[in-house]
């Protein structure tokens, strides 16, 4: 019988994936980074379409690596179908920054959802391994696009630009502006323009430290723990805690 650091199926009646899948937090992990990659060197109406085709890629493996419920997977790919509907039209009105506001709003709305289904995926495993830091890792980074997106749909809505300061309108300031305010390394080139931008950078600043100061951390002296109780490798243990036997005597 196989045996898994994990659990190998998902909670029970919660999920319509087979019971032979396991979790795949390093290829979301690594999905993830091109995806940011991506959008560090590109910006604009056309490069942002062309970035969907990943990130639905990116969404549906995630949603599929964390036993996410069907139904949630369908509501998923019918508002994408309405989202790409809405988002033409606009385009074909020749309401260009409608358009991609409305885009990067269901961007927003669907890495909210990603980042709620991932942590509740890396809570539930049983024994942490390098697949749950993976998750959690993976949950952090979608912290940062889901700002990003958030910023990307205020910056077309508003009346002026979202951001301020040197290199405010260069290709993936606004995802430059998110990570660097998730991880408060606040070196000052760039500024949200108006107090509800500057509201919502403190946001992310306090998500950003909660979720490394209470998870992330939590995870990583667990996954600590658990190898210092493995043992050395090498000598049978799988990852798990070992079991010994006493030998009797006589």
């Amino acid at each position: 019988m196989r045996r898994c650091s994990v659990p190998c199926g998902g909670p029970a009646g919660s999920s319509g994936w087979s019971d032979d899948h396991r979790d795949r937090y390093g290829l979301v992990f690594g999905l993830l980074v091109g995806g940011y990659l991506l959008g560090a060197v590109t910006e604009g109406g056309w490069a942002t379409a062309s970035r969907v085709p990943l990130f639905l890629v990116t969404v549906l493996v995630t949603l599929r690596t964390s036993w996410a419920r069907r139904r949630v997977v369908a509501t998923i790919v019918a508002s994408s179908f309405l989202a790409g509907g809405v988002v033409t039209v606009l385009l074909l009105a020749d309401q260009r920054r409608a358009g991609l506001g409305v885009l990067n709003l269901w961007i927003a709305a669907l890495l909210l959802v990603v980042v709620l289904v991932v942590v509740r995926r890396v809570l539930s495993h049983q024994v942490v391994t390098v697949t749950t830091i993976f998750g959690a890792l993976s949950a952090y980074l979608v912290i940062g696009l889901f700002f990003a997106a958030c910023y990307q749909a205020f910056d077309q809505f508003g009346d002026g630009p979202f951001l301020v300061g040197a290199g405010s309108g260069e290709p993936g300031a606004l995802q430059y502006f998110s990570f660097t305010t998730l991880t408060t390394l606040g070196y000052g080139d760039l500024t949200a323009a108006e107090p509800f931008g500057r509201g919502l950078a403190v946001m992310e600043a306090f998500a950003g430290q909660v979720f490394l100061a209470t998870l992330l951390a939590r995870l990583v002296a667990s996954f600590r723990a658990t190898r210092r109780q493995a043992g050395p490798p090498g000598r049978g243990t799988t990852g798990v805690v070992r079991v010994t036997r006493r030998r009797g005597r006589g």
